[in-house]
């Protein structure tokens, strides 16, 4: 085996290291966001929960803010 060989040999497995680092940190980062989604989501239910319950705590109701409230998570859970 000649020292070119060895040369071709060594690059055509480091691109292929490469590939395969660069799907395993893709995999990565896609879990990370839909951790982030996930979390996003909880704290928009956990903040309209707490609205609902302040609201029926002084006696208000709140149509329009439980529309444009929906319509936040809607934002948040699409994007």
């Amino acid at each position: 085996m000649t020292l070119s060989r060895l040369g071709d040999e060594w690059l055509i497995r480091k691109i292929a290291d490469h590939e395969n680092e660069k799907s395993q940190i893709a995999a990565i980062l896609e879990r990370v966001n839909d951790a982030r989604m996930q979390f996003e989501l909880y704290t928009n239910i956990r903040i309209l929960n707490t609205v609902k319950s302040m609201e029926r705590a002084i006696g208000v109701g709140g149509p329009i803010l439980n529309l444009c409230h929906a319509a936040h998570l809607h934002e948040a859970f699409v994007h």
